[in-house]
């Protein structure tokens, strides 16, 4: 069963939803076949060890938002959706190819 709805945050490296960049399992959990709906990640950067929804879990949430505060996330969705940060371990970015429904963006300073 799909989750209704997502809110997730922005930081400034482009993880969301506890789907680092740098994450150990990162490829897998952005890996649009996969069949898991959570992964456990470690990220230098995160601080702790984290659980995360898979893209796919995300990908299939009936209603997305995005909430980002501050000009410097603000940028960073920026470059993402301008294709400047194209890199297959962003996050931001496989969620916005991949998203079944629109994803609606919250942006405050």
């Amino acid at each position: 069963m799909p989750i209704d709805a997502a809110v997730l945050g922005l930081g400034l490296d482009g993880h969301t939803a506890s789907l680092f960049p740098d994450g150990d399992r990162i490829d897998a959990a952005l890996d649009a076949r996969n069949a898991a709906l959570l992964l456990p990640m470690r990220s230098p950067t995160a601080g702790e060890p984290r659980i995360t929804l898979t893209l796919p879990a995300l990908v299939a949430a009936r209603a997305l938002y995005l909430h980002i505060e501050g000009p410097e996330k603000k940028q960073v969705f920026a470059r993402t959706v301008q294709g400047e940060d194209a890199s297959p371990r962003n996050p931001l970015r496989a969620l916005l190819q991949h998203a079944g429904a629109p994803l609606v963006v919250y942006w405050c300073d």
